[in-house]
């Protein structure tokens, strides 16, 4: 079973793949989201390196639909 961590870096791998096929920026995400960037100024960043601690669902599911994708497309872990 892979670890949190290994998670963690999946869905931020995915979500940045997402996030660059439509060629959105992490500012734009975190503002199409709804977070200002004040109050989370690399949140996006932390996010797609893995490094952001536990992501809410609302959020995700915030991510996913701005992306146009759905929530198990960015948590799909690869195939081995």
């Amino acid at each position: 079973m892979p670890s949190k961590s290994t998670y963690a870096k999946n869905l931020g791998h995915n979500i940045q793949a997402a996030r660059q096929a439509i060629q959105m920026s992490q500012l734009d995400l975190q503002r199409a989201i709804g977070m200002r960037k004040t109050a989370t100024s690399a949140y996006i960043s932390k996010v797609e390196s893995g490094t952001c601690g536990e992501i809410r669902m609302s959020t995700l599911r915030k991510i996913a639909k701005v992306l146009g994708v759905t929530v198990c497309e960015l948590i799909a872990q690869p195939e081995k």
